[in-house]
């Protein structure tokens, strides 16, 4: 790996992001372009953002949540910052 290479990927944040609701649905937009999804964490590594996010998750089934804020806490993704489809069309 080129020096260049390395600081590139030094670079990259991860994002931790969950869809939009989609109101007529009743439910979380699993097809809502990544541009429209929301932030709901930042990191400096994969790992950390996965971390995060199965933590969410785990605490959600503890706390016995269902409906539609389990299904959003489960479509929670990491996203690198750098990922073309954050900037939309």
């Amino acid at each position: 790996m080129s020096l260049r290479h390395a600081a590139a990927l030094a670079l990259v944040g991860w994002y931790l992001m969950s869809p939009p609701f989609d109101a007529s649905l009743k439910k979380p937009d699993l097809d809502a372009p990544l541009a429209k999804w929301s932030q709901i964490g930042s990191f400096d590594t994969a790992q950390e953002c996965n971390g995060q996010e199965a933590y969410n998750l785990k605490q959600a089934h503890a706390a016995r949540v269902t409906g539609l804020l389990l299904e959003t806490d489960e479509a929670a993704q990491c996203i690198a910052s750098d990922d073309p489809r954050l900037k939309g069309k």
